[in-house]
């Protein structure tokens, strides 16, 4: 229970608070009379999302008592989630808006969603 219960928890402020930043974009096209999918992804804010996700799903892990003999395990989605979270903040440093940033965008992010929950699910007992 505690395993489902540390999951919804991650669920509901981790990854909805971290795409406060799509609500915004969706706000905005709302309130300009026109959203599409291209728009909303189209700033690279799914970039500051990932990072934010995988850097939360990280201090799950290290937050963890994990057994001994799964800890390289662990060790190593938290090194994997570490790894992407950095790719995507430099990714939206550095990556400019192109059309093919929504495709990238996407990428990152499923990346970077993976990792966490893969960090997540470590942190959690499996």
């Amino acid at each position: 229970m505690l395993r489902v219960r540390r999951i919804v928890l991650w669920l509901f402020t981790g990854v909805l608070l971290a795409a406060f930043p799509i609500y915004t974009e969706i706000f905005r096209g709302l309130h300009s009379g026109h959203v599409s999918f291209d728009m909303i992804l189209s700033k690279g804010e799914q970039f500051v999302i990932g990072g934010a996700l995988t850097f939360g799903s990280v201090s799950e892990v290290l937050a963890a008592t994990i057994p001994r003999k799964e800890k390289n395990l662990a060790v190593s989605a938290a090194m994997f989630a570490l790894s992407v979270g950095v790719a995507n903040l430099l990714a939206y440093v550095f990556v400019p808006a192109t059309d093919n940033l929504v495709a990238v965008t996407i990428g990152f992010g499923a990346a970077a969603l993976i990792s966490s929950v893969v960090c997540v699910l470590m942190a959690a007992g499996r």
